[in-house]
């Protein structure tokens, strides 16, 4: 899978764009009246599991379930479907854990080659070394537990554009959908209303996913 980017994110000084997101929560799977996240806006949202990895091996959560007895539910966690392993054995199913606080390249991909002609501004945790230490006119936004700076997408790529940087948060113009992946997440949400956005990323046979509902 190709690694290159299809969106480069670069500081912007307005809160404007944002606003609607407010209070800028943390984007947990669902909130504690067993709401998911962001369902008082959109229909549908959708839990994108990052990978685990076994040397150059994509390893699913189902498998990795399966392997260990364990069941995977849409609320479940990594370290849940493990049990009580020490933390060096891995039964050779895995050796490295999903990546947590942004999606990785095997997820991204696939939601930048359908999302990327429309995004347009984000939100990425101040807390980033290169965000926090060179974007200086960032306007920054605080939600109750991180403060975020402003992005906006550039979709005429730099030379060099960063591999790795990505927005918890990030969107289109017309607010249409959203995709966010927490802070010490190891999955990512993406929320729509569009029906077709919603099958394209439910088929991708690249990624693994939960459709979530009310619990």
């Amino acid at each position: 899978m190709s690694t290159e980017r299809l969106i480069a994110w670069s500081e912007y000084s307005s809160t404007e764009p944002a606003q609607w997101l407010a209070p800028f929560a943390y984007p947990h799977v669902y909130d504690q009246e067993g709401h998911a996240w962001m369902s008082s806006v959109f229909d549908t949202t959708v839990r994108i599991l990052h990978p685990a990895h076994y040397g150059q091996n994509l390893v699913r959560w189902h498998e990795v379930a399966t392997f260990y007895g364990t069941v995977l539910t849409r609320t479940s966690r990594f370290d849940q479907l493990v049990g009580d392993q020490p933390a060096n054995v891995f039964d050779n199913v895995y050796d490295r854990y999903p990546s947590l606080g942004g999606p990785p390249h095997e997820v991204l991909r696939p939601l930048e080659e359908l999302l990327a002609d429309a995004a347009q501004f984000g939100l990425i945790w101040e807390g980033i070394a290169e965000v926090s230490v060179e974007w200086k006119r960032a306007a920054n936004v605080k939600g109750p537990d991180f403060t975020y700076r402003t992005a906006r997408a550039d979709h005429d790529l730099p030379d060099f554009p960063n591999p790795y940087l990505c927005p918890n948060f990030w969107w289109p113009e017309d607010r249409t959908w959203c995709v966010a992946t927490g802070i010490d997440s190891d999955s990512t949400l993406l929320a729509t209303n569009d029906g077709a956005i919603v099958d394209a990323v439910l088929s991708d046979r690249r990624l693994e996913t939960l459709s979530l509902r009310a619990e």
